[in-house]
């Protein structure tokens, strides 16, 4: 069968088209200048916006976290509870930790740095990562450059090259960033179970910080930051202020939100909640 179409032709044997002589030249909207603009602008708007969230999104843990819960109800308790992602906080493990292991967690987050305890999880056959150091707010990297310098002036009496000392300040920090931006990313992979020895004050901190410095939705609440903490506020500007693009990249976050965060912003990323808001 040979369907024509004035003034050219084509068959579908083999279902394969075939034109007659001297096809006409048509732009179908795809080839010219201003379509192929849009699909470039589409490809990156897909790479800013979901390639840095993809490892995180492609997977749908909904049903594992149902059982999961299903298999831990008998533990769980008012410091033990679930925070998203297939994973939960709350005290030191003993017993329990093969419990949670059968249940599907994957890694341990301590935030005490105990050498037992982690004993206790490398014999369960869990991941350890000793994350103690992200809650300790006299750590270099949550002070402001000023105050650092301040400090060195007395110790040098007086004697300061800037510029050097500038340098020798990110530095000292590097090791911490370098540890936020793990523990973040660990805690973006889920099947994680992070706590302190009682599962309060240190792990409210460190969920704070991961609310502050993860992209993604953070089902979950902690307690406001009591009159006597607030200077922990300061200490959280402090950290991104030292924060290149670089990290906030590997951390997930997108151009538009490299953008819309600042040094006077960044701690109202504390009270945010859920996949309401990413931003």
């Amino acid at each position: 069968m040979t369907i024509k179409i004035n003034p050219y032709t084509y068959s579908d044997k083999s279902k394969n088209l075939t034109f007659g002589e001297n096809p006409p030249i048509v732009r179908l909207g795809y080839d010219d200048a201003i379509s192929a603009e849009k699909r470039a602008l589409i490809r990156r708007h897909i790479i800013d916006t979901i390639r840095p969230y993809a490892d995180i999104y492609e997977r749908s843990p909904r049903l594992t976290e149902y059982q999961m819960e299903a298999m831990l109800k008998p533990l769980l308790n008012p410091k033990i509870e679930s925070i998203g992602n297939c994973s939960y906080r709350g005290p030191q493990l003993d017993w329990r930790l093969q419990k949670f292991k059968e249940a599907g967690i994957q890694c341990v987050i301590d935030l005490d740095g105990n050498s037992e305890y982690e004993k206790q999880i490398e014999k369960a056959d869990l991941e350890y990562m000793s994350c103690w150091d992200i809650t300790n707010w006299k750590n270099n990297a949550y002070m402001s450059f000023d105050k650092y310098k301040k400090s060195k002036y007395w110790q040098e009496n007086g004697s300061l090259d800037i510029k050097t000392l500038k340098n020798n300040f990110n530095e000292e920090c590097r090791p911490f960033i370098d540890k936020l931006i793990k523990f973040v990313q660990r805690m973006q992979k889920g099947y994680c179970y992070i706590g302190c020895d009682f599962g309060t004050y240190r792990t409210n901190d460190a969920l704070r910080i991961y609310k502050v410095f993860s992209p993604t939705p953070v089902p979950f609440d902690v307690p406001q930051i009591g009159f006597q903490d607030n200077f922990k506020f300061d200490s959280i500007r402090n950290l991104y202020d030292k924060l290149t693009v670089e990290d906030k990249k590997a951390l997930g976050w997108n151009n538009e939100l490299i953008e819309q965060i600042n040094h006077d912003n960044i701690v109202g990323r504390i009270w945010r909640r859920s996949a309401k808001v990413l931003k």
